[in-house]
């Protein structure tokens, strides 16, 4: 046995000769420790201890109770051997190495003393503090207090347990890395993340894998888990949060969810999923922006989708047609801002919640058979179920809807369109209810109630008013096609049998009232009304009169029926019919005859006008023909038709014939108008017009209004236009003939071809900056036209002429600001000419330029082709500036001044010179001649001079800025003066370069709201009153040849307002007047000026309840002359009123009376009129 101070030297190598000297040698060397350069190890006790040499090698074998220690390293084992030389110490039975990190067990250790790293390859224990680690084998380095181990390995401590097939474990940072089929659990053993690869921070409690990861969360009754795969996961063992990223897949139950991240708090009992979650949950998909996944417990709470939430279920059932039936799989959809779901504690769906512009896309099916599709939006939508079973579905705020049947159902062919504040609509009785401001259009029937009661069962409709303290409101409306409404206290409708009933129910006819005890709706147009009364009297408990009838039938749009009938007036008949019947067209088109006037003429005598029938067919053409009769000179009969067809044509053809067969010298004329539009493709139109007449001084004679009698023209017109690409193709063909002269002239055809203004380099994208040379633009286009004329000559013949050009014009300009305050409009204008024939001088042998009798060069016609080219350049400058003054006073605080000033310039080239277009030579007398080719072509006249001219423009605008009367803090600003400066300037006049200053002005948002404007020249040179004209010789001051001044007032009882507001409301002021003055002075002569001063005024007033006047007067000041006067009378009389009109001074003189029935629909059946002027004595 050997002491217990024995030191082994670890660096020292022994040679032992024999055995006996060797184990004393050795005793002695272990019992006289040698220093070295590391912790020596030291033996501190052994039973047994042997020298042992085998194949050459020496070692120590140490047993039973072998202790050892190494400075803070304390080994204990049942048996070791020492290997001298090569550092290693071999341990085995119940083997332990403890130091004051960790403590490794094992039955077999292999301990290098000169590195002090061990090596188990046995199942092998390392405990630190609270954690033990256990593996198959393990290594472990105690200078660094790095550990690994491999196969099996089992990690536990007081939070979490873990395993792995191998580890690595960083003891000084305290960083645990798990390799393959890595599992870590909480103490629970609810919580896990299992992957090929886990790093687990031990100080932070914190966990992360990307290699295979997976995160489980069991059930504390392990009846359900939820699993959670990702690229990436990580987590926290102490505060029990988990985040994933990644390709996330997250499975509880039948619920599956996908997403790019996922954060789970076990404490706060949510995941929360980002980057386009999508869950999928049995028929039901869902995604959005962000969604969140709540606990309570071991269940599920809630699932809430924010952004963008949509969720679509898919609905199993039979589609039925005609010929069979066929299973079918139809998604609905339900969409808005966010959704919120709601589970009962068996995991199953209790109720839902979709907010935010809610819209939902639903599949009725009743007993497995597809009904239709229903379309749903509102601000939230509200889903309850029971037993996986939807009961309910509300919509709130503002709903709209659509229901879509199925073809094939029988009790609905159109589409049910509805609106409410809310809707309930219960699965389970199959009853949609619309509450509040409720509104139903159904093909051409159109409800609105308070409350709606759809019962789709039943296929029956009801509406109901709402009930008040103060009776019933929202009474339901019923509208059928385009009838009038029909109200009732309710309203009742079938669906199948488009039959509907009203109960005390009202309607309108016009802008009369229909009252009936009751009134039914059968099958599509008939209204049945019992004991139904009609009147345009607003009064409804004793109107003035009305019409009643036992019983009426309406077909809206069509007619009224009604048997007896009986006028009362006052409550007395006065007119009692066996029937009635009469249209019901609510202002649209219907066949009907014309009531005639008559009166009497100084020049046709006694006549009878406008007798005649209007028919209208159909809805796509109609015609009216009226006959007048004059007993002085015979009969005139118009005729006008008309036809249309929506978006595709339309046209109207007018005739009149007029016979004077009565007259002293009797004579038939006629006249006929044609005009045609018709759309034929995209973008293609056709336009024709036309007229003719067999007299040329029929319009002169026959004409009642001054344009009438004024057209001496016969004008017709074909065009035909379209587009080719982004080009614009037009073709027409136009003829004009003067009535007077006999005249005609016209193009048959002319033809253009024009391409818009386009960029000559565009943006590659738009998003690419503004260059200068983005803004350099072109267009083009050409014209031919083939012109013919037919002009009357001094000799009373007429001369035919036909002429033919082709004109070319293209332009290039650039429009471009420059150091952000100078704008340059540069631009080139090209235009060339071509004529295929022109007159040209006619030469003698030798060249010279023949002469007529006259002195006139003789002319001979060239059928070639010439050509003529015109070019001109422009540029124009503009810049703005702007000027800001402060200076506050009262609720004024700043004056702006804006100043848009610009110049332009314009050249145009002299190219009489060249010989191609204006020829040059010498006569027969020697004198030299020159002719233009073009002069007398359809091109016109050759530039003979070159163009250089400059117009200049200077803009003002003033501004003012006040603090707002309600809230000080708030500013607004008036734009209340403009004043504008405008000339030119022509380089290449021998004199008078400059033109006249021309000025305009105008002010508004004066005080009292008034507002002037005019204009003012200016002429810099003087004026020659002898010769009459304008001398190159400047004034001192320009000289003022012109100004005008326009302004206008406002009375009420209020005070002055401006004249711009034209509205007349009668409750604001009894009385108004408008007064409107204009100035002109004219001196374009000094000695000869003109001046006129008019004065136009209107006042209107309201002389009582009933009464009301118009009186309108316009003077000429200066000439002290009433060059207008209007007077207007109206009386209100309740359901008829009386109007009259008259003009007493004027070129044209008139009066008008008038007295009829307000009513739209009886004004022209039951009305008096006189009147006098050009119409005179005419009573209708």
């Amino acid at each position: 046995m050997c002491g217990p101070n024995v030191l082994i030297p670890i660096h020292k190598k022994y040679l032992y000769p024999s055995f006996s000297g060797l184990f004393f040698i050795l005793i002695l060397g272990l019992c006289h420790p040698l220093s070295g350069a590391v912790e020596p190890l030291v033996l501190k006790h052994a039973e047994e201890l042997h020298h042992v040499k085998q194949n050459g090698e020496a070692y120590l074998h140490l047993e039973r109770d072998v202790r050892f220690q190494k400075g803070a390293i304390h080994i204990t084992c049942d048996d070791a051997l020492h290997y001298p030389d090569k550092g290693l110490l071999i341990l085995r039975g119940n083997v332990t190495v403890q130091d004051t990190i960790s403590q490794v067990k094992s039955q077999r250790i292999e301990f290098h003393t000169d590195t002090d790293r061990l090596f188990s390859p046995e199942r092998s224990y390392i405990r630190y503090k609270e954690r033990i680690l256990e593996g198959d084998t393990v290594r472990a380095d105690l200078q660094t207090n790095h550990y690994t181990g491999k196969g099996n390995i089992m990690i536990r401590d007081t939070l979490m347990q873990s395993g792995s097939d191998s580890v690595f474990y960083d003891y000084p940072s305290q960083i645990i890395h798990y390799y393959q089929n890595a599992v870590m659990t909480d103490s629970t053993g609810n919580m896990l993340l299992t992957g090929d690869y886990i790093r687990y921070d031990v100080d932070r409690n914190d966990m992360f894998s990307n290699a295979n990861p997976v995160f489980i969360r069991n059930d504390e009754k392990g009846d359900g888990r939820l699993v959670v795969y990702a690229d990436r996961l990580s987590g926290n063992t102490e505060n029990r949060i988990f985040e994933g990223f990644g390709n996330i897949r997250v499975f509880r139950d039948s619920l599956k969810i996908y997403s790019d991240s996922l954060k789970f708090s076990d404490a706060e009992g949510m995941a929360l999923f980002r980057g386009d979650p999508r869950v999928f949950y049995e028929e039901n998909r869902l995604s959005g922006d962000r969604l969140k996944l709540s606990f309570k417990g071991d269940t599920l709470h809630s699932l809430s989708v924010s952004g963008h939430a949509v969720m679509e279920t898919d609905q199993k059932g039979i589609y039925k047609t005609e010929d069979s039936d066929s299973s079918v799989i139809f998604t609905s959809t339900l969409t808005g801002r966010d959704l919120w779901i709601w589970f009962n504690p068996f995991n199953k769906v209790d109720s839902l919640e979709m907010k935010g512009m809610a819209e939902s896309d639903y599949h009725v099916f009743r007993d497995s058979l597809f009904q239709g599709l229903n379309h749903a939006s509102g601000d939230t939508v509200q889903m309850l179920f029971q037993n996986d079973l939807l009961t309910l579905i509300r919509v709130i705020r503002d709903v709209s809807g659509t229901f879509y049947p199925h073809p094939t159902e029988a009790g609905m062919d159109t589409n049910l369109v509805y609106q409410a504040d809310r809707i309930h609509y219960d699965m389970i009785a199959d009853i949609t209810d619309l509450i509040h401001h409720a509104e139903v259009v159904y093909g051409n029937m159109y409800l609105k109630s308070d409350t709606i009661r759809v019962d789709w069962k039943a296929e029956m409709l009801y509406a109901l008013p709402r009930k008040t303290d103060t009776g019933l409101v929202s009474i339901p409306e019923f509208i059928q096609g385009t009838a009038d409404p029909m109200y009732g206290e309710e309203l009742y409708y079938n669906f199948r049998t488009r039959r509907g009933r009203a109960i005390y129910g009202s309607t309108t006819l016009e802008d009369g009232f229909y009252t009936g005890r009751q009134i039914q709706k059968r099958e599509d147009n008939p209204f049945y009304v019992d004991y139904a009364r009609y009147t345009t009297c607003d009064l409804e408990e004793d109107p003035h009169y009305w019409i009643e009838s036992r019983r009426m039938k309406l077909i809206p749009d069509k007619v009224v029926i009604a048997k007896p009938l009986v006028l009362r007036i006052m409550n007395i008949p006065v007119l009692y019919l066996p029937f009635g019947v009469y249209p019901d067209k609510k202002g649209r088109r219907h066949s009907g005859w014309f009531m005639p006037s008559f009166g009497t003429s100084n020049v046709s005598g006694w006549y009878l006008k406008g007798a005649g029938y209007y028919w209208a067919p159909n809805d796509y053409m109609d015609t009216k023909i009226q006959i007048d009769f004059f007993d002085l000179q015979g009969i005139k009969i118009n005729n006008t038709t008309r036809y249309a067809l929506r978006y595709k044509l339309n046209g109207q053809i007018r005739t009149s014939y007029n016979n004077n067969f009565l007259a002293d010298r009797p004579q038939v004329r006629y006249d006929i108008a044609l005009n045609h539009q018709q759309t034929l493709g995209q973008s293609s139109r056709l336009n024709i017009s036309g007229s003719y007449t067999n007299d040329r001084s029929y319009y002169q004679q026959t004409g009642v209004e001054l344009d009438e009698r004024l057209n001496q023209k016969l004008i017709s017109n074909a065009t035909y236009s379209t587009r080719i690409g982004d080009m614009g193709l037009s073709m027409n063909a136009s003829r004009t003939e003067d009535l007077i002269t006999g005249n005609v002239q016209g193009s048959i055809p002319q033809i253009s071809l024009s391409k818009s203004t386009s960029q000559i380099f565009k943006k590659s994208k738009a998003t690419d900056p503004q260059r200068w040379y983005h803004t350099l633009t072109y267009n083009y286009s050409t014209n031919f036209q083939n012109h013919y004329t037919h002009t009357l000559q001094i000799d009373s013949t007429f001369q035919d002429e036909q002429q033919s050009r082709m004109i070319h014009q293209g332009n290039i300009s650039l429009n471009h600001k420059f150091f952000n305050w100078l704008t340059a409009s540069p631009g080139l204008n090209i235009k060339e000419g071509w004529v295929f024939e022109y007159k040209a001088p006619q030469l003698s042998d030798n060249g010279r330029v023949l002469l007529d009798s006259t002195g006139h060069i003789i002319l001979e016609n060239q059928k070639a082709f010439k050509r003529r080219a015109v070019y001109s350049a422009n540029l124009r400058l503009s810049s703005k500036f702007y000027g800001i003054f402060y200076f506050p006073a009262g609720r004024f605080q700043a004056l702006r001044h804006v100043i848009t000033p610009s110049v332009s310039f314009a050249y145009t080239p002299d190219i009489s010179n060249n010989p191609n277009y204006v020829f040059h030579g010498t006569d027969t007398n020697g004198n030299p001649v020159s002719y233009d080719y073009f002069a007398a072509t359809l091109l016109g006249k050759t530039p003979s001079r070159d163009s250089r001219t400059m117009n200049w423009s200077l803009g003002n605008q003033f501004s003012a800025k006040f603090s707002d009367k309600k809230d000080p803090e708030k500013s607004n600003k008036y734009d209340f003066l403009t004043l504008n400066l405008n000339g030119n300037y022509d380089f290449n006049a021998d004199s008078l370069k400059w033109s006249p200053v021309n000025i305009s002005y105008r002010a508004s948002r004066l005080p009292g709201n008034l507002q002037f404007n005019g204009n003012i020249r200016l002429d810099p040179y003087q004026y020659n009153t002898v010769n009459n004209r304008r001398i190159n010789d400047f004034e001192d001051i320009p000289r003022l040849t012109h100004f005008s001044f326009d302004t206008g007032f406002q009375f009420r009882e209020k005070g002055i307002q401006d004249t711009t507001d034209t509205r007349h409301d009668e409750s604001i002021s009894d009385w108004q007047a408008r007064v409107s003055i204009r100035y002109n002075y004219s001196a374009t002569n000094p000695d000869k000026t003109s001046k006129n001063l008019t004065l136009n005024t209107r006042f209107s007033a309201n002389l009582s309840p009933n009464w009301s006047m118009d009186y309108t007067l316009n003077i000429n000041v200066i000439n002290q002359k009433i060059t207008y006067q209007y007077i207007s009378l109206k009386r209100d009389l309740h359901c008829w009123e009386m109007s009259l009109n008259w003009t007493p001074t004027s070129s044209v003189k008139s009066f008008y009376l008038r007295i009829n029935v307000k009513s739209s629909v009886l004004s022209d059946a039951l009305k008096l009129e006189k009147r006098e002027g050009r119409q005179a004595n005419v009573w209708r």
